[in-house]
């Protein structure tokens, strides 16, 4: 009896602790419902790592649902399926506390105050009331920290990679050491003994038969060794000839690789442009032949090093390298030499990737150049330099946290449109935007600015080491770069049409001079696109010229032959066979005996039926633009 009553005294004691506990978990579950409303309404506008909300409920016991008989927990999964507003009616009061960033400001707050009472129906008769306090995210410290120490990882990683290539480099060159120390001392042991054998016997000595050395046997031996020897080193040399011959390869297509430079320069003669990209094509006579073994060692070594990693953010930089080479001399030969260094895969890559502007100079050096005396070490100079920028600009990036598709944009604008981006800029964005820029680049950005737009420009350098670091306005930048193209192509596009008719309508010298007076790449690549003349039945492809002559007739083709040069006519005449070239010179002698003014009439005729036929087949897409091998075989 006593034991019963015990147990029933424990029960009653309990009950009121599980009524306290039953109405936390209620408490939390509605707390719980009315954080995730507030975060679901202030995600529609803020960031959600920039706030975090907390609840504080009342619950009023009479509104809650009289379950008695029923198991624990049922309350509060009635309360989870009941709505939103419903739920609302529970508490006596609610108190929400929103922490947030510093860049919200008195006036935000004040809104958010304003759509969370109205979305969650707080009441402020009873008490409710919303309060704001400031947020501090440690996460964020711990982020920063990882990056660094993943920064310093691969610093590390770098490190250790040229450390490896540098010891592989110094084992090489030490087995050479040894092989030639080992065969000059083959050499000094074959010296000796045969001064040994001399003295020793001076009928030998005076003569020097065909049976000398089977008379001494015992110099088989040291003979051998120096053969050995000997074989090793050229082994040796003939992997690294072979390696090289690998990368040599590689660069000997450059030319036709590159689809736009293809077209361009598709039937040059073998031996002159296309030659000059072949760096076993250089004269080595006045070096020793261990320099040149070793100079193209070097060189492979160092492509390898530079191209093992590529990827896009590496192509990304040295696109805007190669473009800076560009514009800084064009008529220099670095740019094109570092394209070839590359190998022709990654050239034709950033020649597409090139604005129209630098892909014209370099179409114009690979017309003009001529071969480079010293072609290997200004690669090597070039991939060295390119392999200490990569490594400053990696180190710089990392630190900067640059993007590098923005990079690319900006490595697109010409000169004008650098100096308008900038004046579109505050002065934070235009100290991000100057960072992208090297100080050479920055500098003619200053050279060809006023006073009134220089003076943002400096005001930014100063604070340089500050606004650099501004990452979050790289979009201000992109989309200042963005209005300012837009303009420019809108602003051109009008005037396409009218400078194309103005230049098919002019004589060749003014239309030439016209079209090089205009800079604008995105009007340039247009004109070079649509713009056709008469001077195209020069510049096409053979087959294409056979078959728009082959539509005229004889007297046709002599009243234009008739009006051409001599360099023309042949160029022209290739096309025809033997007995129609024999029917055109007759015909060219029955026209001779018409007036001059009724021979230009006709000839005008044809020329306008061939400029006709050349502008349909550019439309329909079947004429190929000038390639540029014809365009220096008539040039005179």
């Amino acid at each position: 009896m006593k034991i019963i009553l015990t147990l029933m005294l424990a029960f009653l004691a309990l009950l009121p602790g599980s009524r306290l506990l039953a109405e936390g978990n209620l408490n939390a579950s509605i707390e719980s419902q009315i954080e995730s409303a507030a975060s679901q309404i202030l995600g529609t506008n803020l960031p959600i790592e920039s706030f975090q909300i907390t609840a504080d409920v009342v619950l009023d016991e009479k509104k809650l649902p009289k379950l008695p008989l029923n198991p624990a927990g049922t309350q509060e999964n009635i309360i989870k399926s009941m709505a939103f507003d419903k739920i609302m009616l529970l508490p006596t009061s609610v108190k929400i506390k929103i922490f947030l960033d510093d860049t919200v400001n008195t006036k935000a707050k004040d809104q958010i105050r304003e759509i969370l009472t109205k979305k969650l129906r707080l009441d402020k008769s009873r008490g409710d009331d919303i309060v704001f306090a400031p947020l501090i995210l440690p996460t964020a410290v711990v982020r920063v920290k990882e990056e660094l120490s993943k920064t310093d990882k691969d610093l590390r990683e770098v490190r250790l990679k040229l450390e490896t290539l540098q010891k592989e480099i110094q084992e090489k060159e030490k087995t050479v050491a040894d092989l030639r120390s080992e065969n000059r001392r083959n050499l000094d042991k074959l010296s000796t003994l045969e001064s040994g054998k001399t003295a020793k016997d001076p009928i030998t000595a005076k003569t020097a038969e065909p049976g000398f050395l089977s008379q001494w046997s015992p110099l088989y031996l040291p003979i051998a060794i120096f053969a050995i020897g000997l074989a090793a080193i050229i082994v040796f040399f003939m992997g690294n000839v072979r390696s090289a011959n690998i990368i040599a390869g590689s660069f000997s297509a450059i030319a036709q690789s590159i689809p736009k430079l293809g077209d361009k320069l598709g039937s040059i003669s073998e031996g002159a442009p296309q030659q000059a990209l072949m760096p076993s094509s250089i004269k080595e006579a006045s070096l020793p032949p261990e320099n040149g073994m070793e100079l193209k060692q070097r060189l492979f070594d160092l492509h390898d090093q530079l191209t093992s990693h590529y990827d896009t953010e590496i192509r990304s930089f040295v696109l805007q390298h190669v473009t800076t080479l560009l514009r800084t001399n064009p008529n220099s030969s670095s740019a094109v030499l570092l394209m070839e260094f590359l190998g022709k895969d990654r050239a034709n890559e950033l020649f597409e990737l090139m604005d129209a502007e630098s892909q014209s100079r370099v179409l114009t050096y690979m017309q003009t150049r001529s071969p480079e005396p010293r072609k290997l070490e200004m690669m090597i100079r070039l991939g060295e330099e390119l392999k200490t920028l990569l490594i400053l600009s990696s180190m710089q990036n990392s630190q900067l946290n640059r993007d590098t598709e923005l990079a690319v944009l900006i490595s697109r604008l010409d000169e004008g449109q650098r100096l308008v981006v900038a004046q579109a800029l505050n002065e934070a964005a235009l100290g991000r935007y100057l960072s992208y820029f090297p100080p050479r680049e920055v500098g003619a950005l200053l050279s060809q600015s006023d006073a009134s737009s220089s003076t943002p420009i400096l005001d930014a350098l100063a604070h340089l080491p500050d606004y650099a670091e501004l990452a979050g306005e790289d979009a201000a930048i992109e989309s200042a770069i963005a209005r300012v193209t837009a303009q420019s192509d809108v602003k051109l596009v009008r005037y396409f049409s009218y400078f194309k008719e103005l230049i098919e309508s002019s004589e060749e010298s003014l239309a030439k001079e016209i079209q090089s007076r205009l800079s604008q790449p995105s009007l340039k690549a247009y004109l070079d696109q649509n713009v056709v003349t008469f001077k195209m039945i020069f510049e096409i492809s053979a087959e294409t010229v056979a078959d728009l002559l082959g539509r005229l007739s004889v007297k046709e083709c002599a009243a234009l032959f008739k009006q051409l040069t001599e360099a023309q006519q042949e160029s022209l005449s290739l096309s025809f066979s033997s007995r129609k070239r024999d029917l055109i010179a007759e015909e060219m002698v029955f026209l001779s005996e018409q007036s001059s003014s009724e021979n230009e009439r006709l000839f005008t005729v044809v020329k306008e039926k061939i400029v006709t036929d050349l502008r349909r087949r550019n439309k329909e897409g079947s004429l190929s633009r000038p390639s540029a091998a014809r365009t220096l075989k008539i040039a005179s």
